[in-house]
């Protein structure tokens, strides 16, 4: 097992909370943590979190930060994180609508980056979202 402690923005979690297997987003790409992992110190962009307590997976979004990744301990430092249960599905799609049409209609002093960012936060948090939902 993994001993994990999160510090996410809007969200608390018991510090030490055992775990059989861990799953980020970071700007490497998406990886996987199982005990023993290598040293690692990543930083986290917008994607999703799951992680296996038992035979129970539970999934967040996240949005910036670090992860941490010791053999025995990950450690997950998240500007942003919303649970699967907490996040409201019709503002996510709202939220997606409001980007498209940003991006779709560019004006020249359009903050690009800012519509994109809000784009793969609204898709990610309909996706973890779904995955919740399917998976009871």
């Amino acid at each position: 097992m993994i001993d994990v402690d999160f510090n996410l923005s809007g969200l608390d979690f018991a510090p030490g909370l055992d775990i059989r297997g861990e799953f980020v987003t970071t700007y490497l790409g998406e990886g996987g943590v199982l005990p023993g992992h290598t040293p690692l110190l990543a930083t986290l962009q917008v994607g999703e979190l799951w992680y296996r307590r038992g035979e129970e997976t539970s999934y967040v979004a996240v949005s910036f930060g670090f992860a941490e990744v010791q053999p025995d301990r990950v450690t997950i430092l998240a500007q942003i994180a919303e649970s699967a249960e907490d996040i409201d599905v019709t503002r996510a799609e709202e939220a997606e609508q409001r980007a498209k049409t940003r991006l779709g209609t560019p004006v020249l002093d359009m903050d690009f980056e800012r519509a994109r960012i809000a784009m793969l936060k609204s898709l990610t948090r309909l996706r973890v979202a779904t995955r919740a939902r399917n998976r009871g």
